[in-house]
């Protein structure tokens, strides 16, 4: 798609797979990709990356990279913590979930947290620079190098502070590593920490 000349995405009717990749997500529109969402639902394989993969939850952050200067990036970061701060789209809301990607390597923790406390109702995932969510009927594994964060505020507490910073009381911040199934286990609250040696 052309974002100077904007025209909704036309797929082939033979169509066997699909590969869509973007580097930024301010310039990203769902409704140009609506075709995806039914080719994905008639069982064509869909590759979401990089900026792509934040239009697979029903919501996104809509914003460039992160700045290259260390100082724009700072205050980028740091603004993106407060309420009001990060702007949201719809997504193509194939999950009932929100994704940001790059969330190390573009230090995107900011838009991560705002995704979480804006929509409380859906579970964030951060994927991390060479790794992937490989979604299918079969559940949900991380893929490559590194990790996929979620971050589930749906029994949180949310407050705000006096400047607008996110209050987060009882969230849950969870790794999944390369190989794991993502799915939600009940923690043992009964549970009693084992001391272990740092590897």
């Amino acid at each position: 798609i052309d974002p100077k000349n904007p025209a909704e995405l036309a797929l082939p009717a033979d169509v066997s797979a699909i590969l869509v990749t973007s580097r930024d997500q301010s310039k990203l529109d769902a409704a140009l990709f609506a075709p995806l969402k039914a080719a994905w639902l008639s069982g064509a394989p869909l590759l979401l990356d990089d900026a792509a993969a934040s239009l697979a939850g029903r919501t996104y952050s809509a914003h460039p990279p992160t700045p290259g200067d260390a100082e724009e990036a700072e205050q980028a970061t740091q603004l993106s913590f407060r309420a009001g701060q990060t702007e949201f789209k719809p997504g193509l809301d194939l999950l009932p979930a929100a994704f940001e990607p790059q969330l190390i390597s573009d230090n995107r923790w900011g838009r991560f947290f705002s995704l979480a406390y804006a929509h409380p109702d859906l579970v964030a995932f951060g994927i991390t620079s060479g790794t992937a969510l490989e979604i299918n009927a079969d559940g949900a594994e991380v893929l490559g190098e590194s990790v996929v964060i979620s971050l589930d505020l749906r029994a949180a507490r949310l407050a705000l502070g006096d400047n607008q910073g996110f209050v987060i009381a009882n969230g849950l911040l969870d790794i999944y590593a390369p190989g794991e199934a993502v799915a939600a286990i009940n923690a043992d609250s009964a549970a009693f920490p084992e001391a272990a040696p740092t590897p």
